[in-house]
């Protein structure tokens, strides 16, 4: 395990603070709350629910994994009502992990089993005497879970319009990089195959990553619709949609060029041919690259990048009228794609 540098650790800090605060501000309500409803309890499950529930997730509507949540009182719930029927053997324990694991499935919120049930629902057994002190822990947990809800949208929430906003530029800042990279190998792809299919990974990583965007999009505009302290990032969220859903265009046409050249330029005896067509691609390639990296905006293409746009439509005509062959029409498939893309966003 390499050791952490201080700047990676400052950098942690600086991520992570933010979320150890609003644990310890939800549990220290919760406490507080539960100590006046009973002065004498000490309401060490009201803490624990936000400790394991509360969540920094930018796209979760109240940035809090519901699924724990669930968790936690359902399990709690369980491990009342078998405590209370069985007391605390061996026969109490396997029926709790078995029903709290069955109900694991049927709460479960995410892709994985919610096992979060059935240790919440163990640690009922954890006091001296489980069924008298069981409902007493249900109520704590519920008040909890209830402040858990309450502050999680209020305490340092997560911007979920900046958290999309960096993840569309880095893809954007991918997709550019990878057709500026295709451009200066194209001319002579039939020497630079292994680099190419390098190329093809990277533009494969960078396709998944556009296709989780609308996704990450649509979760953060259900985190600003419910918190009040994010509302005003609504519209810009919704100015958004047209320009990553153009991206997600633009990558998968990229991955699809790159695979294409990678296919011709390793076929044998293409040189002759490849002289021909690599240019003309290339020089589509440097002006589309150019356009993507100088400004996709919400209101369409910056002057810059439509002067791009207009340079590689008009080379893309020069290459259909001089070289009508089929590979020649195969690459242009791709190409012509991610130039009508960027046109017609620009509409």
């Amino acid at each position: 395990m390499t050791t952490p540098t201080r700047a990676q650790l400052l950098e942690r800090l600086r991520q992570e603070a933010p979320q150890a605060v609003r644990i310890v501000v939800a549990a220290a309500v919760g406490w507080q709350i539960c100590r006046w409803i009973d002065p004498g309890s000490l309401p060490l499950y009201a803490v624990i629910v936000p400790v394991v529930a509360m969540r920094d997730d930018p796209y979760s509507a109240f940035n809090t994994s519901f699924d724990r949540l669930l968790g936690v009182v359902a399990g709690i719930a369980i491990g009342v009502l078998v405590a209370g029927w069985l007391g605390p053997s061996v026969y109490a324990v396997s029926l709790v992990l078995l029903v709290g694991l069955l109900g694991g499935i049927v709460l479960r919120v995410g892709p994985s089993l919610n096992v979060q049930v059935s240790m919440s629902a163990l640690l009922v057994f954890a006091n001296p005497d489980p069924g008298q002190l069981a409902v007493v822990r249900l109520w704590e947990t519920l008040v909890g879970a209830a402040v858990t809800v309450v502050l999680s949208p209020l305490l340092f929430p997560p911007d979920s319009r900046a958290a999309v906003a960096s993840d569309y530029q880095e893809v954007t800042r991918q997709v550019a990089r990878q057709l500026s990279d295709l451009g200066a190998l194209t001319a002579h792809a039939d020497r630079h195959v292994p680099r190419v299919l390098a190329l093809h990974d990277a533009a494969q990583e960078t396709e998944h990553r556009a296709e989780e965007l609308p996704l990450k999009l649509a979760g953060a505009q259900r985190s600003v619709r419910y918190n009040p302290l994010r509302r005003r990032h609504r519209s810009t969220l919704a100015a958004m949609a047209a320009p990553v859903g153009l991206v997600v265009t633009l990558a998968q046409a990229a991955r699809v060029l790159v695979e294409d050249v990678a296919e011709f330029a390793a076929r044998p005896g293409i040189g002759p041919t490849w002289d021909q067509v690599g240019p003309h691609l290339a020089d589509v390639l440097s002006e589309t690259a150019v356009a993507v990296g100088t400004g996709l905006t919400p209101a369409g293409l910056t002057p810059e990048a439509r002067q791009s746009v207009a340079a590689a439509a008009q080379e893309l005509e020069r290459w259909r009228a001089a070289a009508p062959a089929p590979l020649d029409a195969v690459l242009r498939r791709s190409a012509y794609r991610i130039v009508h893309a960027l046109e017609a966003f620009d509409r």
